[in-house]
């Protein structure tokens, strides 16, 4: 009897010291929370830019405008796109025939030729169908929207015209 009596107080005061320490978290957050926004605003506060995140940022700036440039072409002459698309396919069939045929003729010292093959030819094919979802007529637009949002954004932190 004067176990579980005990027992039943022991398991009270655990609820009362996860109680006290709920409390006491919540009180240490709210007085805490100035603190931590002020913290964050510092953290965020854009800082100048060196010379050489300068020269990175004009690099990254001129691929994306021709980037850009490419995907307005792509979207103004389909017949391109498909020779793109033509292209990626190829060099996958290659790819896979080959390794097919040095798994057929070859001996087993070729077997990291062919795994080679294989891996290169999977790489393609899923560049491909990444490609061709960036690519469809229907997510062009959101495409070429979103390289210039990146290229208004360079622009404006190299301060161009």
């Amino acid at each position: 009897m004067y176990n579980r009596h005990r027992m039943e107080l022991n398991n009270k005061l655990i609820w009362v010291y996860i109680g006290i320490g709920v409390i006491a978290n919540v009180i240490t957050g709210v007085l805490l929370l100035p603190l931590f926004r002020m913290l964050w605003a510092r953290m965020n506060r854009p800082t100048p830019l060196r010379l050489r995140d300068r020269v990175q940022l004009a690099d990254q700036l001129e691929m994306q405008k021709r980037y850009m440039e490419r995907l307005n072409h792509l979207a103004a002459n389909p017949k391109d796109l498909y020779l793109y698309f033509f292209q990626l396919g190829l060099a996958v069939f290659l790819c896979f025939s080959a390794a097919e045929c040095l798994l057929v003729w070859g001996v087993k010292e070729v077997i990291p030729a062919v795994l080679a093959l294989l891996i290169l030819s999977f790489t393609v094919s899923v560049v491909a169908f990444v490609e061709a979802k960036r690519l469809s007529a229907k997510n062009i637009e959101r495409t070429k929207a979103t390289i210039q949002k990146s290229i208004d954004e360079a622009t404006s932190k190299l301060n161009l015209p």
